[in-house]
C-alpha cells in the first residue's frame, strides 16, 4: 500500500522526497496514538505507581 502511496504523492505534488514526508508523517501519527493508547493511562507517581528497580542492583533501606 506504501509503494502506491508514495508513487500518487509523488505525481500529486512532483517533489521527489515527498516518500519521506509521508512516512514521517506516518511516524508522527503512530507516536500520537501509541501516546494516546498506552503511555497516557500508565501512572508513574503516586501510592498506585509501580516500584523502579534496577536489576541486580540491592534496593536501599532508610536507617
Amino acid at each position: 500500500m506504501l509503494p502506491i502511496l508514495f508513487g500518487v504523492l509523488m505525481d500529486f505534488t512532483g517533489i521527489r522526497s515527498s516518500a519521506f514526508m509521508l512516512m514521517y508523517g506516518v511516524v508522527w501519527v503512530s507516536l500520537i496514538w501509541m501516546y494516546w493508547t498506552a503511555v497516557r493511562k500508565t501512572e508513574v507517581m503516586g501510592s498506585n505507581a509501580r516500584e523502579f528497580r534496577v536489576a541486580g542492583c540491592v534496593p536501599l533501606t532508610p536507617k
